[in-house]
């Protein structure tokens, strides 16, 4: 499995090109990627020269489409949100109980294998900065706890960017695509704005336990999983009272 760096803070709906991306082992010395578009160069992607100049009306133009699109984020742009807990199943929940969705290699699987257990549901695309920045978190914890907690990368993407993205940088959890139908999945489950990232965790009841819209640090997600990475005891209680509910 690769290994992930720690990557600095970013925001909601951060409207700037992805790049460096995050540094993976084994990746030292100079190569192109397929496109020609990023290099890696001792470990880190950057963009080519040519891909960094820009005629002087593009940047005009790329400013003012940015600024419109700060005014129309509005609160969004540099927003971390915590929700509490739910009282109760979410309405998300079956719909994505019901989904059959391809991963990345192809692969259909049914979302309907995390019922009844506590899964972190990522809402994700390759083009999100800050949603590439939180994978190697996801993929860390994932590695750490694995079979204890699930996790899922729901792709608001294409399907040769998700199979791309997976091949270079093997994160220990499935990525599956949900293309623009994922969207309106995060919204049933709370993400009104459908801003990217979105996490909730999942509980085997189909309740959230927890939500961000933003990027989720280390320490953040430890804590929402933490009753259920404990002693095998621990963690049976909260399950078992999370089921009577």
């Amino acid at each position: 499995m690769a290994s992930f760096p720690r990557t600095r803070e970013s925001s909601v709906l951060q409207a700037t090109p992805l790049g460096p991306l995050p540094a993976f082992a084994g990746t030292k010395g100079r190569r192109d990627d397929d496109d020609g578009r990023w290099t890696m160069d001792d470990g880190r992607w950057t963009m080519d020269d040519e891909e960094r100049t820009m005629k002087r009306s593009d940047k005009v133009v790329l400013f003012i489409v940015v600024a419109l699109f700060a005014i129309a984020a509005g609160s969004f742009v540099s927003i971390q949100r915590e929700s509490p807990a739910g009282s109760g199943p979410s309405p998300g929940a079956e719909i994505f109980y019901a989904q059959r969705l391809p991963d990345a290699t192809g692969v259909v699987r049914a979302m309907s294998e995390h019922r009844g257990k506590v899964v972190v549901v990522n809402f994700w695309a390759t083009w999100c900065v800050p949603c590439v920045e939180e994978i190697p978190t996801f993929s860390r914890v994932h590695a750490q706890h694995a079979g204890k907690v699930a996790f899922v990368g729901l792709g608001i993407d294409s399907p040769a960017n998700i199979a791309s993205f997976n091949a270079r940088f093997k994160p220990s959890y499935p990525l599956v695509v949900a293309g623009a139908g994922g969207t309106e999945l995060a919204r049933a489950f709370g993400d009104r704005a459908g801003a990217l990232p979105f996490t909730i965790v999942l509980g085997p009841d189909g309740r959230i336990l927890a939500s961000r819209l933003g990027r989720v640090d280390e320490a953040t997600l430890q804590k929402w999983i933490a009753p259920f990475v404990a002693p095998s005891k621990q963690a049976s209680v909260v399950i078992g009272a999370a089921k009577r509910r």
